[in-house]
């Protein structure tokens, strides 16, 4: 699958307040329950922008290429947007540390590509202003 293959479809308030939801339920202090809450967030969010089923993102197997590529794309915004560790990001996803290690690699390698790059700018944007993060810092 060539990187061009993956475009991204609009999604409404709606689909953002039910990931929103998904994601704030718990407080960060109960840091794993809190990164498996964000991880749901951003599965559902990432699914609906890619239009996949996020069931797909969640099974333990690969589903082919394109949801393979969709899942790390959605476990690099977990790491970069979100700041969830490698193991954090794994566990959210039901794979190994090293899984994720190696999807965000695959992903940054990826942004090589400008077009892909773009793709992934707006990917992040989303994602921080649907679950209120950007860099770090909640929104009010």
């Amino acid at each position: 699958m060539t990187v061009a293959a993956l475009h991204l479809h609009r999604i409404d308030e709606e689909i953002v307040t039910r990931a929103r939801g998904r994601g704030t339920r718990i407080s960060p202090s109960d840091r794993n329950a809190w990164a498996m809450q964000q991880g749901d967030a951003v599965i559902d969010l990432i699914a609906e922008m890619f239009g996949v089923d996020g069931r797909d993102l969640r099974k333990p197997t690969r589903c082919g290429l394109q949801v393979g590529r969709v899942r790390q794309v959605a476990m690099y915004v977990a790491h970069v947007t979100l700041q969830l560790t490698l193991t954090e990001v794994g566990m959210a996803f039901n794979r190994d540390r090293t899984t994720a290690t190696h999807a965000c690699h695959r992903i940054e390698d990826l942004r090589d590509d400008p077009e892909f790059d773009s793709l992934m700018d707006a990917v992040e944007r989303t994602v921080a202003r649907a679950l209120r993060y950007d860099r770090g810092e909640i929104y009010d």
